[in-house]
């Protein structure tokens, strides 16, 4: 499991080798106001759904982090109810149950609550009747009463960093041995 280093003067702990913060609440859940209020008192942002998704996707100590732990993300559009998987950007394509690696795979439950997203532990990612590593949950009705919109973990970067740019950087232009870029 990574090691997590505390921000200075925060509960917050980023996860190593990552940009992402995490706030674990142990036996306390928080709605969707506390935890926008606790990334803005700490100078972070929450995290978008295609953001939480690459990143996680990216950093495999940051998905065992957050494995059996549900965050609020910034809002957006709700999905249709069904079965995703993701690309690299984290843009959403819907497909069939089973249709996809089980660790790309979204299961999204819309709603009117702010969208909650849950990294399944592999207990349940991995069992034939769900087949998803991800939850997205937004959903309103009695059935999930018992994540009614609150989460355990408050999950954020810092205000004004980019993943996207980031990603980008990291990704472009690998090095290649023999060739030597010119000088302008």
């Amino acid at each position: 499991m990574p090691e997590a280093k505390q921000m200075p003067g925060t509960p917050f702990n980023q996860v190593e080798n990552t940009p992402v913060f995490v706030y674990a609440l142990k036996e306390a859940y928080v709605d969707y106001a506390g935890s926008m209020d606790l990334l803005e008192q700490h100078g972070l942002r929450p995290l978008t759904r295609r953001e939480a998704l690459v990143l996680i996707d990216m950093y495999p100590g940051l998905k065992n982090e957050l494995k059996d732990t549900m965050f609020h993300l910034a809002g957006e559009e709700p999905e249709e109810e069904g079965y995703y998987t993701f690309d690299e950007r984290g843009k959403l394509t819907k497909i069939e149950k089973g249709g996809a690696d089980v660790e790309k795979s979204v299961y999204v439950y819309p709603g009117t609550n702010p969208e909650l997203l849950i990294v399944l532990p592999d207990s349940v990612a991995y069992i034939g009747a769900f087949e998803a590593r991800f939850d997205l949950n937004s959903y309103n009705g009695d059935q999930f009463v018992s994540y009614d919109s609150h989460a355990d973990a408050v999950v954020g970067v810092e205000i004004g960093y980019d993943v996207f740019a980031q990603r980008m950087e990291e990704t472009e232009a690998p090095e290649v041995k023999g060739i030597t870029k010119r000088s302008e």
